[in-house]
């Protein structure tokens, strides 16, 4: 065997690998998606996966509330938590205080137009007075679209929402309100009972009476929301000595992510911990009132490193997701864009956290929404899959065919076949590696089907002109031009809609001119000698 015989064996057996993986490894069961703050659930953390609950295994969602149904409050209930025990008490009667999804299993993900996948009836029980059903769906449709759910649609249908997904792509990632709320807390000094909060040049007295908070505006009390310069502050916390409240600088009204910022999600080794971060915009009101709020903190006592006596608080539907020191060197200029950050203990939750806050930075919803039926539906291209498998098979024959009656010889003929075979495994092995490495992974949908039936049909004619060439040394710069020709087509459709027909084709081509094409041009001169 020569090197270029090794070099497609090596790729070959890389690209099954790559294929038969997720079959063989992957994980059924439930992943967890979220834990409340009051659940006791030991060591469960998000994206842990449950295969049994209660000596039952768990095939999906609906089995894992059917058997939280049954407990009650206080109620221990055993699992098996990725292949070990674990388990929850139950918060109140039937709610374990998570949220699980299905785990996606098997086979690379296919595009809902070809394989189908699993419509979600949104029911609006509650409509909120600025929202409509139109507009809950292109929320819902924008958020799928941030976590990479690209092939989810919305349809509004009687008053409700139709989701469309994919098989095994759960809803329960995206049906929350997503209220953002970003906060500075400061604990402030109490003389005679009266605390001094400075928003911008103002300064404003709070009284407190061991019980209540007097402002000029009225009375409040802890907990209570109240407004001063037009900035909302909330009384979280008192002591003897001092009061600490929370300024609100802005909320989904007055940010947006940054046009092209994923954020991202990174270890830093000087915290040890998992960073997330998600670059956002801020509007001209939330600018000047981050500058208002902030610029009225005073340095921290005692700090030589350029602190303020405050904190940054990002949360989501009051979850706090991180409490950040706050530098005065961010006073230096007006703040028109930040990154909304924290960090985790592992990969996991903060993967989670930014999740929730690319959902949420796509629109908040306030209506009451219920999401529980679910029903199967066929894609509107699925003709594709089994004509595709005919018109391969039927390329794979032709090439067969004709290279035998052609050239005398059955092995050469059989080697001409599989070259088209070969290359379609590369381009699958490239769409599955995508989606092992990111959501936003190239999905086989009816446009990919489209261009790997384009370039097998292309393959026919190059596999030809390949065997002529080795032959009788015809066609050598007109194989290269048009593989090149068709590569630069691939290169410049996937920057259009038909991007994953374009992926189709360039893939083929550049994995076919580099690996396969070679080592069949190999062959061929070897049994002309």
């Amino acid at each position: 065997m020569g090197i270029r015989s090794w070099i497609v064996l090596f790729a070959v057996l890389v690209a099954a690998w790559c294929l038969a993986s997720p079959l063989l490894f992957s994980r059924a069961g439930l992943k967890v998606v979220s834990i409340s703050g009051g659940a006791s659930c030991g060591n469960l953390r998000v994206g842990d996966v449950i295969t049994s609950m209660g000596g039952s295994r768990l095939p999906d969602t609906k089995d894992f509330y059917d058997e939280s149904g049954f407990a009650k409050k206080g109620d221990r209930v055993p699992m098996v938590v990725n292949g070990g025990p674990g388990g929850c008490t139950a918060v109140a009667d039937g709610d374990l205080g998570i949220t699980v999804e299905d785990v996606s299993r098997g086979w690379m993900k296919l595009g809902t137009d070809v394989a189908g996948g699993e419509k979600f009836t949104v029911r609006i029980t509650s409509l909120a007075a600025d929202e409509t059903p139109t507009k809950i769906a292109e929320i819902i449709k924008r958020r799928f679209d941030a976590i990479g759910t690209k092939d989810a649609y919305t349809i509004v249908e009687d008053g409700a929402v139709g989701v469309y997904l994919p098989k095994g792509e759960g809803i329960n990632s995206v049906m929350f309100p997503g209220a953002i709320e970003c906060a500075a807390e400061q604990e402030i000094k109490l003389m005679d009972g009266v605390a001094k909060i400075r928003i911008g040049e103002s300064t404003q007295s709070l009284s407190w009476d061991g019980k209540t908070v007097t402002t000029v505006n009225g009375t409040y009390n802890i907990g209570d929301a109240f407004e001063l310069d037009g900035v909302k502050i909330r009384v979280a916390n008192f002591t003897n000595s001092s009061l600490t409240v929370r300024e609100t600088i802005f909320d989904n009204g007055g940010v947006e992510k940054l046009e092209g910022g994923q954020g991202s999600v990174a270890y830093d080794a000087k915290s040890m911990s998992y960073v997330f971060s998600v670059p956002v915009e801020l509007d001209d009101e939330s600018s000047k009132r981050f500058s208002d709020v902030i610029g009225g903190l005073e340095p921290l006592y005692g700090s030589t490193s350029g602190v303020l006596n405050g904190l940054l608080l990002y949360y989501v539907d009051d979850v706090e997701l991180s409490k950040l020191s706050i530098p005065s060197s961010i006073l230096s200029s007006p703040v028109k864009a930040i990154s909304m950050t924290g960090g985790e203990r592992t990969m996991d939750n903060a993967v989670y956290k930014k999740k929730l806050l690319d959902v949420a930075l796509e629109g908040k919803i306030a209506s009451a929404l219920d999401a529980k039926d679910a029903a199967a539906f066929e894609g509107e291209m699925s003709w594709m899959l089994p004509f595709a498998e005919l018109f391969l098979a039927g390329c794979a024959l032709a090439l067969f065919i004709t290279v035998a009656a052609l050239y005398r010889n059955v092995r050469l003929a059989l080697f001409a076949a599989v070259v088209p075979i070969l290359e379609i495994i590369f381009i699958l092995a490239v769409a599955e590696m995508s989606q092992s490495l990111s959501a936003r992974g190239w999905v086989v949908d009816s446009a990919t089907i489209a261009g790997i039936c384009a370039f097998a049909a292309f393959s026919v004619l190059q596999t030809i002109m390949l065997t002529e060439k080795a032959a009788r040394s015809r066609f050598s710069k007109l194989y290269t031009r048009l593989a090149l020709a068709f590569v630069a087509v691939g290169i410049a459709v996937s920057f259009t809609p038909l991007n994953r027909f374009g992926l189709a084709l360039t893939f083929g081509g550049l994995l076919g001119y580099a690996i396969v094409k070679p080592f069949y041009e190999e062959l061929a001169s070897q049994f002309r000698r």
